[in-house]
């Protein structure tokens, strides 16, 4: 079976797991249902939609995966899912010194990429194809269509984190630890 990701959760009514996989199209192809889902070295992230047709607000919550980062899935003895991920090396590394960064994403793949800017507004390094979190950032929109980004000053931005699978950017503007007076 071709797919392009699935959905894991949990059937309330049936109580299984399950994986519910998608193709291209985001045409359904198929579901499958185990005791339990075991994921080795995984990948995933969050995707919830209400259900408002229930006397109260009812949330759907699933964590997708993509099929591009699955080496095998399979069931045990046990009627287990287990879903083995290949190991990601990533080598995407943060400049150790950058003015700014823009960031957008792809309308192919819905992953983002950020782009790290010089001093004198040169391009010095791109990570591409990452799910991209940003946290408690001062930033902007700048360009135009196609060129559209979003842009944060280096002053702005505390920490950025690359994993494997996303980007973190974390800004300054943390009001957690904060006292108002």
């Amino acid at each position: 079976m071709l797919w392009d990701y699935a959905f894991l959760g949990f059937d309330t009514q049936k109580r299984l797991w399950f994986i519910d996989y998608f193709g291209p199209r985001n045409e359904n192809m198929g579901v499958q249902f185990g005791k339990n889902i075991i994921i080795k070295n995984g990948h995933g992230f969050q995707y919830q939609w209400s259900d408002e047709d229930r006397a109260g607000k009812f949330w759907h919550i699933r964590e997708v995966i993509l099929a591009q980062h699955v080496k095998q899935i399979y069931i045990d003895d046990n009627d287990n899912i287990i879903i083995e991920f290949k190991e990601l090396n990533s080598n995407d590394k943060v400049p150790d010194k950058f003015s700014f960064i823009r960031y957008a994403y792809h309308l192919g793949n819905g992953l983002g990429f950020v782009e790290f800017y010089d001093e004198s507004n040169n391009k010095i390094h791109v990570i591409n194809n990452k799910f991209i979190i940003v946290e408690n950032l001062n930033h902007k929109t700048v360009g135009v269509y196609p060129k559209i980004r979003f842009h944060a000053d280096r002053n702005d931005i505390d920490q950025v984190i690359v994993t494997n699978f996303v980007c973190i950017i974390k800004g300054r503007n943390d009001h957690r630890n904060s006292t108002n007076v």
